[in-house]
C-alpha cells in the first residue's frame, strides 16, 4: 500500500505537467486543426524567461510567474497565430503539420540564441506561494508530497476545470469548436472565426506557458532535448483522449506518470527496465495508434468548403513548351559532364569532401521524396532507418569480414526489411484483426501514421541506440574504406558516392513514371476515388514505406563509410524530422528537391554560417524557420522557382515575339526596353571583377585579396547604372499611373540607410573607412531596399488600374534582395573586406575555402540581377499588352492547368 501511495505522490505530478501539455495541444488541435508540435519550444522559452526574470534580474517570483504565464505565453501564442497560423486554416494537415515541426526544431535554438548563457541547475522553487520552503514537505502517511507538486496537481484542477465550463456553458467554446470544421461556413453565420481562432490559441499558449514554468523544478533544470519529449508524452495523453476529450486526455496523462513512476520500483535496474522507463510514454502512443481502431478512425481536420479552393500546380516539368523541353534534353548531359569534370580537376580538397559528404545526404534524403513527395505521407523515422544502415553496415564489416562496400546493399535490404516489418505490423496487422473480427478496417494514415513514426524512432533512440554492444559507446564504431577509396583518394570516392546517388535517384525518377507513381497520384487526388477503380491503397503505402526505409538505410551505412565511422547521436530523431522539414520545404516531389537540401544541409551547417561566425546550430534555425514558406508554396521552394523560372522564360518568349510584330509593324512603344540592355551593364561589372579575380590567381598562384581600388573600378560603374536605371524606371512608371511621389520614398530610403551608416560607424562595426564612407554605403543600401518594392508596387498599381486579371510583377519580387542586404549588414559584424587569401590557387583549387562572404555577395549578385530583369521583363509586359493583347502569364498559367488536368500530377490528400 505505502508503494502505492508512493507511485501516486511522485507520478501524479509528472502526468499533471504532461496532462497541461496536452490539455493545450488538444485545445489548439479542435479549434484550428494544427497539430502544434511546438509547444514543447513555447513551454522551453517560458520556463528559460521565468528563470532569468529572477536569478538575473531579481524579480520576485509570483511577479515572475504572472508575467511569464499571463503575458508572455499568451503573446506567444498571438504571434504564431496572427503572423503564420491564421493563414492555414483551410490548408491541409500536412502545410499545417510541417509548419509545426519547423518550428519545434526552431525554437529551442532561437531561445538559446536569445540567451547567451546556459541556465543553472536547481531553478527556482514555487513553494513560496503555500508560504513554505521547498523542502518543507507535506507528510501523506510514510511518504511525502513537495509544495511544487502540490502547486502542480492545483494548478491542473483549476485549469482543467475552467476549460470545462468554458467549452460546456459559454458561446466562445461552442464557436471554437465550430471554427476547426470550417471557418468559411462559420463565418456564413456571422461569427468571426479569426477572433476565435486567436483566442484559442492564447488559451493554449498559456497551457504552454504554465507547464514550462511547473516543470523547471521537476526536472531541476531548463533543458532543451527534456523539453522536446514532453511534447510526446502529451501526445500519448491526447489519444487517450482521441485528440478530442480534455477530461480524457488529463485522465491518460496521469496514468503516463503513474506508471513511469511504478516501473522505476517494479523493474528496478534490469535490462529490461532501461529500455522500457525512458520509452514508455513513446510505447503507449505507438500502441495506441496501432491497436486503438477508434483512434485511427479519426481524421484530419478538413473543410467542407475546401472543394471551392484550386488545385495545387503541377510539377514543374509539365509547364515546359517543346523548345524547353529539347533545350533542357541537350544541356543537362553537358551539364553533369562538366560538372564532373570540374569536380575531378580544379575543385580543391576540402569541397570535394563538402559536396561528396551533400551528396551522401542526398541519398537519405530520396527516402524522403519516396514516401512524402510521391506517397503523401510524412514518417519521422528517416534518421532511426539511416542508424539501422549504418551500424547494420558496420557489424558486418567487422563481425562477419564482409568487405565494407558489400555491405551497403545488404544494409538497404535490411532496413527495407525492417521497414516493411514496421508497417505491416502497424497497418496490416490491425487489418487483419479487422476481418478476423468482422470489422471495418481502419488504416493508419496522414498524421496519426506521422504520430506513429515518431514514436517509434524515439523508441529507437531509448533502446537500441543507447546499447554499447550496438553502437560501441560514445565514440562510435569504426568501418574502413576500401585503400584505393582513402581519404587519399577523395575524388574516387566522390565518383562512387555520385554513381550511388545517381542510380538511386534514377529509380525514384522510374518510381514517380511508373504505375505506382501514377497510382500514388491518383491517391494524392483522393481515396475513395481511386479505390473505386481498384487500387490498393494499402498495398502501395507498405511498398513505398519499405523502399523508402531501404534507401534511408543505404544513405545511413554510406554516412559511415564517408567518415570512416559510425557515431550515435543522442537525439537522432529530432534530427530526422530537421531533415524532413528541410526536404519537404524545399522540394519533395523530385530529385533535385533532395539535391538542394543535402547541399544546403551541408554548406550552411558545416561550413557558411561557422566561417561567418554562426554556430551550426543557427542552420537549425534557418531550416525550421524556412517551413513557414511551406504554407504558400506547398509544392517546395525549389519547384515554385523552377516553375516560376519556366513562366518567365515563355513568358518573355511570348513578349518578344510581341514586340517583333509590333516593330515590323512600326508600333513599337518607345517604352520598351529588351531585358539584356538592363540587365546586362548591371551584371558586367560583378562578372568582370570575378574574372581579374581568377585570372589574377592563376598568375601569382595565389588568391588575389579583395581590395577596395579594385571594387570601385568594377562594382561601382554597374551600380551607379543600377540606381539611375531604378530612378528613370520609377519616374515613368509613376507617369503612367504608378505610385505617386517615388522619388520621395527613394529619397527617404537613402536617408534612413544614411542613418543607419552613422549607428554602424558609431557602434564600430569593422566597415573599412571614414564615417563619410559609412554613410555613403548606408545610403546606397537604403535607396536600394527601398527601391526594390517600389518598382513592383508601381507595376502592380498600374496593372490593376487596367484591370488586369493578373499583375506582371509584385511586391514580394523585393523581399529576397532585400533580404540579402539586411544580411549583409548583419555580416559587418563578423567580417571585413580585406586578408582573405588564401594560398595557391594550384593547391587548393577553386572555390577558395576562406572566402564566404565572396559566396554571400555572389548569391546577392545573381537575386539583384534577376530582380533587375523580372522589373524589366514587367515594364515591357506594360509597354506592349493592351487591348487585345492577354498578358503571356495568363495564357501560360491557362495552358499549364490544361496540362495539370490531363497529367495526373497535381492534387493532395
Amino acid at each position: 500500500m505505502d508503494s502505492l501511495v508512493d507511485w501516486v505522490v511522485q507520478g501524479v505530478p509528472i502526468g499533471c505537467i504532461y496532462g497541461l501539455v496536452a490539455v493545450g495541444l488538444v485545445l489548439t488541435y479542435k479549434t484550428s486543426g494544427v497539430f502544434n508540435l511546438a509547444f514543447s519550444g513555447q513551454a522551453f522559452l517560458c520556463a528559460w524567461f521565468w528563470y532569468d526574470r529572477i536569478v538575473n534580474h531579481g524579480w520576485a517570483i509570483w511577479v515572475a510567474f504572472l508575467v511569464t504565464v499571463f503575458v508572455v505565453a499568451p503573446l506567444t501564442g498571438l504571434l504564431l497565430d496572427r503572423a503564420l497560423f491564421r493563414y492555414m486554416r483551410t490548408a491541409s494537415w500536412q502545410v499545417k503539420l510541417v509548419t509545426a515541426l519547423g518550428l519545434l526544431v526552431a525554437f529551442p535554438e532561437i531561445v538559446k540564441a536569445l540567451y547567451s548563457y546556459t541556465p543553472g541547475d536547481f531553478p527556482p522553487s514555487l513553494a513560496g506561494f503555500l508560504g513554505r520552503s521547498s523542502i518543507d514537505f507535506f507528510p501523506i502517511g510514510d511518504n511525502t508530497l513537495s509544495p511544487d507538486s502540490l502547486i502542480i496537481i492545483i494548478i491542473t484542477v483549476v485549469a482543467a476545470t475552467v476549460l470545462g465550463l468554458l467549452f460546456r456553458y459559454t458561446a466562445m467554446g461552442l464557436q471554437m469548436r465550430a471554427v476547426v470544421e470550417s471557418p468559411r461556413m462559420v463565418e456564413l453565420a456571422g461569427v468571426d472565426a479569426e477572433r476565435v481562432g486567436m483566442v484559442a490559441w492564447m488559451l493554449s499558449s498559456t497551457m504552454a506557458g504554465l507547464a514550462g514554468v511547473l516543470l523547471a523544478p521537476q526536472y531541476q533544470g531548463v533543458n532543451g532535448t527534456e523539453y522536446q519529449l514532453v511534447i510526446v508524452a502529451a501526445i500519448a495523453a491526447g489519444a487517450v483522449g482521441r485528440f478530442q476529450n480534455i477530461p480524457m486526455t488529463l485522465v491518460g496523462a496521469i496514468g503516463i506518470g503513474f506508471v513511469g513512476r511504478m516501473l522505476q520500483d517494479l523493474l528496478a535496474s534490469s535490462t529490461l527496465a532501461l529500455d522500457v522507463r525512458p520509452s514508455l510514454p513513446f510505447l503507449v502512443l505507438f500502441l495506441l495508434l496501432v491497436f486503438w481502431s477508434r483512434l485511427r478512425e479519426g481524421r484530419a481536420a478538413a473543410d467542407p468548403l475546401a472543394g471551392v479552393d484550386p488545385p495545387p500546380p503541377a510539377m514543374a516539368h509539365e509547364y515546359k513548351d517543346e523548345a524547353l523541353q529539347r533545350t533542357t534534353k541537350l544541356l543537362f548531359p553537358v551539364f553533369m559532364i562538366g560538372f564532373i569534370t570540374v569536380m575531378l580537376t580544379l575543385v580543391s580538397g576540402p569541397w570535394v569532401a563538402r559536396i561528396t559528404l551533400a551528396f551522401v545526404y542526398a541519398v537519405m534524403f530520396l527516402s524522403i521524396t519516396v514516401f512524402t513527395g510521391l506517397g503523401g505521407q510524412i514518417s519521422l523515422a528517416t534518421a532511426g532507418f539511416a542508424s539501422i544502415g549504418a551500424f547494420g553496415a558496420v557489424h558486418l564489416f567487422r563481425d562477419l569480414d564482409i568487405p565494407s562496400l558489400a555491405t551497403l546493399p545488404i544494409a538497404a535490404v535490411g532496413a527495407g526489411v525492417v521497414g516493411a516489418i514496421l508497417v505491416l505490423f502497424m497497418d496490416g496487422l490491425p487489418a487483419l484483426v479487422a476481418r478476423v473480427t468482422r470489422r471495418p478496417p481502419a488504416r493508419l494514415a496522414g498524421l496519426y501514421l506521422t504520430l506513429a513514426t515518431l514514436a517509434f524512432a524515439l523508441m529507437l533512440d531509448k533502446t537500441v541506440l543507447r546499447r554499447e554492444s550496438v553502437i560501441g559507446g560514445d565514440s562510435g564504431l569504426p568501418i574502413d574504406r576500401p585503400d584505393f577509396l582513402s581519404a587519399e583518394h577523395d575524388r574516387r570516392w566522390f565518383l562512387v558516392v555520385f554513381a550511388i546517388f545517381a542510380v538511386v535517384g534514377f529509380l525514384v525518377i522510374l518510381i514517380r513514371n511508373g504505375t505506382t507513381g501514377r497510382y500514388m497520384a491518383a491517391l494524392r487526388g483522393s481515396d475513395p476515388a481511386a479505390a473505386s477503380i481498384g487500387i490498393n491503397a494499402r498495398m502501395l503505402r507498405i511498398k513505398l514505406f519499405a523502399i523508402s526505409a531501404g534507401i534511408a538505410g543505404l544513405g545511413g551505412a554510406l554516412l559511415a563509410l564517408h567518415s570512416e565511422n559510425a557515431t550515435p547521436r543522442e537525439t537522432v530523431s529530432f534530427l530526422g524530422i530537421v531533415w524532413v522539414v528541410l526536404v519537404v520545404t524545399l522540394g519533395s516531389r523530385t530529385v533535385d528537391g533532395a539535391v538542394n537540401a543535402a547541399l544546403g544541409f551541408v554548406i550552411f551547417s558545416t561550413w557558411l554560417l561557422p566561417e561567418l561566425g554562426f554556430k551550426s546550430e543557427f542552420a537549425i534555425v534557418l531550416f525550421g524557420l524556412g517551413a513557414i514558406t511551406y504554407a504558400r508554396h506547398p509544392e517546395g521552394i525549389v519547384e515554385f522557382q523552377t516553375r516560376r523560372s519556366i513562366l518567365a522564360q515563355i513568358r518573355a518568349r511570348a513578349l518578344g515575339n510581341r514586340a517583333k510584330e509590333l516593330k515590323a509593324a512600326g508600333e513599337l512603344p518607345k517604352e520598351f526596353t529588351p531585358v539584356r540592355f538592363a540587365a546586362g551593364p548591371v551584371f558586367a561589372g560583378p562578372l568582370l571583377y570575378f574574372a581579374y579575380i581568377l585570372i589574377g590567381s592563376l598568375f601569382t598562384e595565389g588568391w588575389l585579396s579583395v581590395r577596395s581600388p579594385t571594387i570601385l573600378f568594377f562594382i561601382v560603374p554597374s551600380l551607379l547604372y543600377g540606381f539611375g536605371w531604378i530612378l528613370l524606371t520609377s519616374l515613368r512608371l509613376e507617369r503612367d499611373g504608378g505610385v505617386r511621389f517615388g522619388w520621395l520614398i527613394l529619397t527617404a530610403g537613402a536617408t534612413v540607410g544614411a542613418l543607419a551608416g552613422v549607428w554602424f560607424d558609431s557602434e564600430g562595426w569593422p566597415l573599412r573607412g571614414s564615417l563619410a564612407d559609412c554613410v555613403l554605403v548606408g545610403a546606397a543600401a537604403g535607396y536600394a531596399c527601398a527601391a526594390f518594392f517600389l518598382l513592383p508596387v508601381h507595376v502592380q498599381t498600374i496593372a490593376t488600374r487596367r484591370n488586369w486579371l493578373t499583375t506582371p510583377i509584385s511586391w514580394r519580387e523585393g523581399r529576397a534582395p532585400a533580404g540579402f542586404v539586411v544580411f549583409g549588414a548583419l555580416l559587418l559584424q563578423r567580417t571585413t573586406l580585406t586578408g582573405q587569401s588564401t594560398g595557391s590557387l594550384f593547391e587548393q583549387g577553386f572555390p577558395p575555402s576562406g572566402w564566404p562572404v565572396f559566396f554571400v555577395v555572389s548569391a546577392w549578385v545573381i537575386v539583384w540581377v534577376q530582380w533587375v530583369a523580372s522589373v524589366q521583363g514587367a515594364v515591357n509586359e506594360l509597354a506592349i499588352g493592351g487591348e487585345g493583347y492577354e498578358p503571356p502569364e495568363e495564357k501560360t498559367h491557362l495552358a499549364a492547368r490544361e496540362v495539370a488536368v490531363a497529367v495526373p500530377t497535381g492534387g493532395s490528400e
